[in-house]
């Protein structure tokens, strides 16, 4: 994920005119796009309405405590969002960094306020766990356990059921992403920017085995996928490496430059972006990446590639649709655009919210 965070230093170049923002109000409901006609609105079945269907995770603009976690449903063919939170709590939440399904509940970090949001699949407040001083950040769920970093520089257990968080294992500096793969807790360590080493923890005994050394700054994106591990070190920005680790060996594998990446199960690819932040802003690049074969594909759709500024990339399981957020303007509520696996444009979905993370797609969402 493309994403705005605290990291002054490198991280603040890029988006430091958010920094000038003034405070605004929590997004309560919006609409998409009338850009497309009805037609297009529509998924790739029949369907004319959802429950519960998608979540879009927004961060907020730094220090503007706007962040909000949106729903995502059809109601007559038509795609609506709504800031979930605030309609069940009457409260925004603040920030929200990163979220995860588990048991028909959502689970949500909050880096800034220093706590986990246990919520159910409306949005309304379960339980609220205090992390005080630790920053949580990146939250992954594998059977009955949460696991989450935080920039207190360790990974944390929490019990799905009862939301104690009784065990912590320390990695390495600013922990970011993790996935879960062959028994094994992967933990990215960017080091602020200087970090190049992912921590392996047995998940069995909830003990670290050891450090892999990387591309400098791996950050907030990392994929399991069956015993391979992607993840994307962002370097300098003028250059983001997609890298693949081999569970069973924990070799190392650099894939291609790349800033985004989203699984799609349908093909059994990595869906990519790779969009370099320098000075002569080239235009992004759209691929796949064939984990069967290690081959490269470019999009036969062209409309893919006129997002302006793409960050975050997500992939709807059931269909293949590519939801691309933008970031053009960060002083407005962000857009995504939604194309069919080809690249080739759906519709536009707007107001979803300040500093999108990601559309988090629920498996047990009802279709109608």
């Amino acid at each position: 994920m493309i994403i705005f965070n605290f990291k002054y230093n490198k991280r603040m170049k890029k988006y430091v005119w958010k920094l000038s923002l003034f405070l605004v109000a929590v997004l309560s409901l919006g609409a998409c796009s009338n850009d497309d006609d009805v037609t297009k609105q529509i998924t790739d079945s029949n369907a004319t309405s959802t429950t519960n269907y998608a979540y879009i995770v927004n961060n907020g603009n730094w220090n503007a405590n706007n962040g909000a976690i949106m729903s995502l449903n059809m109601a007559n063919k038509s795609w609506i969002t709504a800031d979930i939170y605030k309609v069940s709590n009457g409260k925004g939440i603040g920030d929200a960094q990163d979220a995860v399904i588990a048991g028909n509940k959502l689970f949500v970090t909050s880096t800034t306020a220093d706590k986990i949001e246990i919520l159910d699949l409306n949005g309304k407040i379960i339980k609220t766990v205090p992390m005080k001083n630790r920053s949580p950040r990146y939250i992954i769920a594998d059977g009955n356990a949460i696991y989450f970093t935080a920039y207190s520089g360790y990974v944390y257990k929490m019990n799905t059921e009862n939301y104690d968080v009784k065990d912590s294992v320390q990695v390495g500096d600013h922990p970011e992403a993790l996935a879960v793969a062959n028994g094994k807790i992967y933990v990215a360590n960017s080091g602020y920017g200087t970090g190049n080493t992912i921590s392996v923890i047995d998940e069995g005994a909830f003990k670290k085995a050891k450090d892999i050394t990387v591309e400098t700054d791996p950050y907030n994106q990392m994929i399991a996928v069956g015993s391979k591990v992607f993840f994307i070190s962002d370097m300098d920005f003028t250059d983001n490496k997609l890298q693949v680790i081999d569970a069973t060996t924990d070799k190392v594998t650099t894939v291609a430059s790349a800033s985004s990446i989203a699984y799609d199960p349908l093909s059994s690819s990595m869906v990519c972006i790779f969009n370099a932040y320098s000075s002569t802003k080239p235009k992004p690049a759209y691929f796949r990446y064939d984990i069967s074969t290690g081959k490269i594909s470019q999009f036969t759709g062209a409309d893919i590639a006129k997002v302006t500024d793409p960050g975050q990339i997500s992939v709807d399981p059931s269909t293949g649709q590519i939801y691309v957020v933008d970031n053009e303007n960060y002083s407005a509520p962000c857009s995504i655009y939604v194309f069919d696996k080809n690249g080739n444009k759906l519709r536009t979905l707007t107001n979803v919210g300040y500093g999108t993370e990601q559309v988090l797609f629920n498996p047990n969402g009802k279709v109608d």
